[in-house]
């Protein structure tokens, strides 16, 4: 998902009293839990279309 469309989306969420936290936020996040999980975020396309990230735990399992 692209940023642009990511805000796109937050603000029409935030309209229906949904607050998503920004997109800096968000990669941060990511960027930490690869970082101190070893984990990579596999990303892929569910059986309805829609893409789906899931965290892989080979990391953890080779410690």
């Amino acid at each position: 998902m692209s940023r642009k469309t990511y805000d796109h989306i937050r603000l029409v969420l935030r309209l229906c009293n949904v607050d998503l936290p920004s997109w800096r936020t968000v990669q941060s996040a990511k960027a930490k839990l690869q970082k101190y999980t070893y984990c990579r975020v596999q990303k892929s396309v569910s059986v309805l279309g829609n893409p789906i990230c899931t965290i892989g735990i080979e990391g953890l399992l080779t410690q």
